[in-house]
């Protein structure tokens, strides 16, 4: 397939921008690593995946520009556009987008703290009297708890009377 100089420029210029995107994209995996930490064998997988879909979307490209010959200066292109988003944008683009996710977290705790903020002052109100109360109750304890030994001491006692009256009639029979 015979290209013409303009058509060839033209693809090299998409090959820059497809180089370009492919650096954009792996960039959003680190951002979800910085974010979320990984283990090793994850970053190794995902990074495996990412490789996997780039090779195959670079296929997808060559295919339908070139009628699937592979050209040298095509790859040069991928691999200069992803070159200059890495030397260039790529630190800027992860600074900007780090401080977007801290933002969108605290926004979002701030969002659950003002909607906890009723329930909040609602169990505040309901906190006092129940304190209050459990301080009653335990006030109130001490005479029933005296009183409740009291009364084990009692049907203790009661139980051994029972069972000397038993023992003696058992004894007369």
């Amino acid at each position: 397939m015979i290209l013409s100089v303009s058509e060839q420029a033209r693809l090299f210029l998409l090959a820059c921008a497809a180089g370009f995107v492919a650096g954009l994209v792996y960039d959003a995996f680190r951002v979800v690593r910085a974010v979320i930490p990984h283990p090793s064998l994850l970053i190794q997988a995902e990074d495996t995946l990412y490789w996997a879909v780039t090779s195959v979307g670079m296929f997808v490209f060559l295919h339908h520009t070139t009628g699937g010959e592979v050209r040298l200066y095509l790859l040069a292109g991928a691999a200069l556009g992803a070159i200059v988003y890495f030397a260039m944008l790529s630190p800027a683009v992860m600074k900007v987008s780090l401080a977007v996710i801290g933002f969108a977290k605290r926004l979002a705790a701030a969002a659950v703290a003002l909607i906890l903020l009723p329930v909040k002052a609602v169990l505040l109100m309901l906190w006092v009297p129940l304190r209050r109360a459990r301080k009653i109750l335990l006030l109130a304890r001490k005479p029933f708890k005296k009183l409740l030994q009291n009364v084990r001491i009692c049907v203790k006692i009661e139980r051994v009377r029972l069972a000397r009256q038993a023992a003696v009639i058992l004894r007369k029979r």
